[in-house]
């Protein structure tokens, strides 16, 4: 049924791993899981109908997710996670046939090295989203990066919104990452092949967010308050974190903060860090951590 590994229980510290469901929750089914490790777990393995290879209908803390995957069928969604929600969790090394989560919530996580073992048109690949339903869902602070599609149909996001994310380095075969269905709000888009924005398919419209590159002419309200920026410039110093923007990049201190953003982003960058260094909130997952802001420099003698 559901829960190969374990169903309905809070796991704390544990190794759930090569684990399989006939149906839902491949490593676990319901239940809260806090410093987990999920490994190689698979859902649908039988039956006509499975989700979440890793994670179905949970809650996950502070967990790995490495190798989930949901059956090589089209029935199946989710290969990390699907109907759960996720915190400050890292998925990594993990391909899907139809997505990485599937009706999912997420916040503060890491998405690297992911992408599609196989899809096509008709039934395309997504790493955020629903595989069906009007129901949108919001995933904050997150960093989505080294994705690979391997369909003109698939997506980053679709029937989401992403609110201060970062994307890049996706690698796509003709559009932008964002699908017509996503909203993406004082977020970063950069270093995605062969374009980070493409009109009329990358995404239905993005607020105060900035990108590398663009092609074709975007309708009206698609980008609103949206810059273009060839350099995002990322911190690479010693003891930087991955996408610490500097504090000449254009996303220092240039998102959106209206009451609902604040609520939803929190005190804290992807990494747990304070927002709000220097007086504003920077657009995408990080917070700018150095201890230099550009202007006048007035000294008294």
């Amino acid at each position: 049924g559901s829960g190969g590994g374990i169903s309905g229980c809070k796991p704390v510290r544990c190794r759930i791993a090569g684990n399989v469901s006939k149906y839902h929750g491949g490593g676990q089914h319901a239940g809260t899981a806090v410093d987990c490790f999920f490994l190689d777990n698979v859902c649908h393995n039988g039956g006509n109908y499975g989700s979440g290879g890793g994670l179905y209908s949970g809650t996950a803390t502070n967990s790995t997710f490495v190798g989930n995957r949901e059956n090589d069928t089209l029935a199946g969604y989710g290969s990390a996670a699907a109907s759960s929600v996720l915190w400050d969790c890292t998925i990594t090394n993990s391909t899907a046939r139809r997505s990485i989560f599937d009706a999912c919530t997420v916040r503060r996580c890491l998405i690297s090295g992911c992408g599609a073992r196989t899809s096509d048109g008709t039934y395309p690949f997504y790493v955020f989203g629903r595989s069906s339903g009007s129901a949108v869902y919001t995933n904050v602070n997150c960093i989505i990066e080294n994705v690979a599609l391997s369909n003109a149909a698939d997506r980053v996001g679709v029937q989401c919104c992403l609110l201060n994310c970062t994307v890049r380095n996706v690698s796509g075969k003709t559009n932008g990452p964002l699908a017509a269905s996503c909203t993406a709000v004082n977020t970063i888009i950069t270093g995605c092949t062969p374009y980070d924005l493409v009109a009329g398919t990358s995404a239905s419209r993005l607020v105060n967010c900035v990108y590398s590159t663009s092609s074709g002419t975007f309708a009206e309200g698609q980008l609103v308050n949206c810059r273009q920026a060839p350099s995002l410039r990322f911190n690479r110093a010693d003891g930087a974190l991955s996408c610490d923007p500097t504090a000449s990049s254009a996303a220092f201190n240039a998102a959106l903060e209206a009451d609902w953003i604040l609520q939803l982003a929190g005190e804290t960058d992807c990494a747990g860090r304070p927002r709000r260094m220097f007086g504003s909130l920077d657009i995408g997952a990080m917070e700018c951590q150095d201890d230099y802001v550009p202007g006048f420099r007035f000294i008294l003698r």
